[in-house]
């Protein structure tokens, strides 16, 4: 039987350069990857000394009754050893309730939560807006940072009455956020709120790829979960119904709304 020559594949000079036409949208692919996140993100030193929140105005929306969304550089400093929460009113220029405590609407949505810019990055900043009774007064938008950090967001909109516009404003940093249950609320949620520290948010990560959820602050939702990890007697057992969100280790602050 006649001995058959070894088989030889043969790459031709169209074969290699589809190879590397693949190569480079992979290389090009991942460097846009890269690109975006460092025009989204970028890394900055913690601002030592500098004061907790400062809320600078960019540019005036239109307003209507008395109130727009302006857009604001908002900087958050916590010089703390341990997580800091800061919370605004809806509205600036409203108040917060001067107990801590913030009354929730029973069978409503109660929380809007924000991440910046999209899941994939190890970067995130996370914002949120509780609507509590009597809203806009029993609600706030809340940002929680970690020890030691700083955080800027650039073209961050803000809503604000038009008279508080140069004027100085209620904000608080707080040290405990906890549920009526003495639950964290971030454990509560079973959901990270937690911004990653040292770094400014710029415009481009506002307005593409953030993540939006709502949560009812409702015991069945919880339930359900639990069902499903545990058979343990007391983690079956419902958690109770958030009445109300209370702060605790409460700094309160009166931060000027600087002028362009």
């Amino acid at each position: 039987m006649e001995k058959q020559p070894p088989l030889v594949f043969k790459i031709s000079k169209l074969t290699y350069q589809t190879i590397g036409a693949v190569l480079l949208l992979v290389i090009c692919g991942w460097a846009g990857y890269n690109l975006y996140l460092n025009r989204s993100f970028q890394r900055i030193k913690k601002e030592r000394g500098s004061p907790p929140i400062a809320i600078k105005l960019l540019a005036k929306g239109r307003p209507i009754a008395g109130m727009g969304s302006n857009l604001t550089q908002l900087t958050l400093n916590n010089d703390f050893d341990s997580p800091r929460w800061y919370l605004f009113p809806l509205i600036l220029g409203d108040s917060l309730p001067s107990t801590g405590m913030f009354y929730t609407i029973n069978g409503e949505r109660n929380v809007d939560l924000r991440k910046y810019p999209f899941e994939k990055s190890r970067l995130r900043v996370v914002d949120f807006s509780f609507y509590g009774q009597d809203s806009p007064n029993n609600s706030f938008l809340g940002f929680c940072l970690p020890p030691q950090s700083t955080l800027i967001i650039a073209n961050y909109p803000l809503m604000m009455h038009e008279k508080a516009i140069g004027q100085h404003v209620e904000a608080w940093e707080v040290e405990f956020l906890f549920t009526n249950s003495y639950i964290s609320f971030a454990e509560w949620l079973s959901t990270e709120l937690l911004s990653s520290g040292n770094v400014r948010l710029l415009q481009k990560a506002l307005a593409i790829g953030t993540n939006n959820k709502s949560y009812i602050l409702k015991s069945q939702s919880p339930a359900k979960k639990y069902l499903k990890k545990t058979s343990r007697q007391q983690d079956l057992l419902p958690k109770s119904n958030v009445i109300y969100l209370r702060a605790h280790g409460i700094r309160k602050l009166s931060v000027k709304i600087e002028l362009k």
